[in-house]
Formats: C-alpha cells, sequence, structure tokens
C-alpha cells in the first residue's frame, strides 16, 4: 500500500475512537451547568476528546484531497486498496456527522466550557496554555458553527468543498467513479444496508458545481448504483452494535440516499424512477435523514 493510501486507510481507521466520543455524550446526563472551578475540570477530559476528534478531521480532509489529487491525473487503474481507503474514509465523517444527538449536547457543553474557561481565566494561568486553549475553542467554534453546512452534514460539506476548491484535483472524478462501481458491486449481493452508506455521497462528490463541465449522471455508468439504490432506499447510520450497548444508545436515524443524491448539482427530479424514488418527492428536502 503506497503512502497516501496507507495515511489515509489509517485515519479511516480510527474512526470509532472519535465515534465513541460523539456517541457518549448522548447518553452522559452527569451534565454540572455552573461557572466554577469544578465545572471546567469536570468539562475538559471532554473537550479535549472532542478537540482530538477536531484534529483528526482536519487531517482526514488532507490526506483524502491529497489522495485523489496525486492519483486523479494517472489513467492507470486505481487498485481496490485505493477505492477501499477513499470509501471508508467518506464513509468515518458520514457515521460521525450523523450522531445528532451527540452533537447537540456536545455543542451545549462545549459553550459552557468556553463560558466557565473565560470566567476563570486568570486562575487558570500557571497550569493550562490558555493562548493554546483558546484557539482550540475558536476552531471548534469556526468548524461547527459554519452556516454553509448544517448539523448532517458538517463534515462531508467540508469536506467536499476542499476536494473541489482551487480547480479541484483534476481526474478525482474517475476514481470517485470507480468507487461507486466497487461499493455497488459489493452492495448489490449484500443484505446490509449500512454498507451503501456512502454510494450517494460519493455521486455527490463527483459530480461538478455550477461552472464544472463534470455531470456524473451523463458521463458515468450508474445502472448497477442505480440497483442498489432500489434495493436500499435507506442506510443504517447507526455506531457498531458492540458501542450501542456498551453506550445504551438509542437507534440513529437511517440516512435517505435519495436525499443525498438530490444534492448533487446536475441532479433532476426526472431521474426520480431511476434510481428507485417515487414519482412525487416524499423525503425531507433539509437534511439526510428522515424524521
Amino acid at each position: 500500500m503506497a503512502a497516501p493510501e496507507k495515511a489515509l486507510a489509517a485515519l479511516a481507521a480510527a474512526c470509532n475512537t472519535h465515534l465513541h466520543t460523539i456517541a457518549y455524550f448522548s447518553v452522559d446526563t452527569s451534565f454540572r451547568p455552573k461557572v466554577d472551578r469544578q465545572s471546567f475540570d469536570e468539562l475538559k477530559p471532554g473537550v479535549d476528546r472532542v478537540l482530538a476528534l477536531l484534529n483528526w478531521y482536519e487531517g482526514l480532509k488532507t490526506a483524502f484531497v491529497a489522495l485523489l489529487r496525486e492519483l486523479g491525473p494517472s489513467q492507470a487503474p486505481p487498485s481496490p486498496a485505493v477505492l477501499t481507503a477513499l470509501i471508508d474514509a467518506l464513509d468515518s465523517c458520514i457515521l460521525l456527522e450523523n450522531q445528532f444527538s451527540g452533537w447537540s449536547a456536545c455543542i451545549n457543553r462545549f459553550s459552557w466550557f468556553k463560558r466557565t474557561f473565560a470566567q476563570i481565566r486568570r486562575e487558570l494561568a500557571s497550569e493550562v496554555d490558555c493562548e493554546a486553549l483558546t484557539k482550540d475553542l475558536s476552531r471548534f467554534q469556526a468548524f461547527i458553527g459554519d452556516t454553509s453546512f448544517p448539523i448532517g452534514m458538517h463534515m462531508t460539506g467540508p469536506l467536499r468543498k476542499q476536494l473541489k476548491a482551487s480547480g479541484g484535483a483534476p481526474g478525482h472524478e474517475r476514481l470517485l467513479v470507480a468507487a461507486v462501481d466497487q461499493l455497488s458491486a459489493a452492495a448489490d449481493a449484500a443484505s446490509d444496508g449500512a454498507l451503501i452508506r456512502p454510494l450517494p455521497y460519493l455521486l455527490w462528490f463527483a459530480d461538478g458545481d455550477a461552472g464544472q463541465a463534470y455531470n456524473v449522471f451523463t458521463a458515468a455508468k450508474l445502472a448497477q448504483a442505480q440497483k442498489v439504490f432500489k434495493k436500499h432506499p435507506m442506510a443504517e447510520c447507526s455506531p457498531p452494535p458492540a458501542m450501542v450497548t456498551e453506550l445504551g444508545l438509542q437507534p440513529t436515524y437511517p440516512v435517505h440516499l435519495g436525499t443525498v443524491l438530490s444534492r448533487c448539482p446536475h441532479y433532476s427530479p426526472s431521474m426520480r424512477a431511476k434510481w428507485g424514488l417515487p414519482k412525487q418527492g416524499d423525503e425531507p428536502e433539509v437534511c439526510c435523514v428522515v424524521l
């Protein structure tokens, strides 16, 4: 395995550590809403874990785009390992960003931690690198508070934006469509709907924005992907069963594949039948979950 794909694969493999962090917040009821040193000490470990998640995500974004930029111009067929690394990295973001209750609790705790930190900062000056912590809190707020990408898109949205920025990665569409083909072939014979969770996201990432010529719906052969959409209109988005049992989690809303597909700039409602969607739109139009 080459260095870029190895780096991306390693980052994707670390997903469960950070998924556990966010999932835990959804069931942790020990939040103590008081502005004092005890609250700071109790909240700090969780904040550190979320900042580690943010660092991981920033590294994954960089590695994901770097791999596509390195291999995109080549005409050589991508290896299954490369495609798997891309699929797994994207799926990590999808799984994490869809833990809505965990993110809601995380945001509330971060807000209270920031307020507490501001009040007792002088008291902490000899123990904590206050400048570094202030910058980290601002980084998190910029990440979670970006109104361009609401909760449910706050990881895949910026990842796609970075991929398309500055002319994008020449040839990246070919690699993403190859990933669609590989995933469709595997999912067609599978009974696990979670396997196809990244499928509409790969199409969304491959499709060109306004002013970009690449139209994934006309440039790629997608009959097998359409067959999978018809078989699995929803994709499970709950954490692994062992984590659900360990934390006592409630089921997570499934991803609605058609709603994600409709984010593609070249998507048209006239395509609905080809993708196994009802003739009239009844899926949610704002986020990618069924509420």
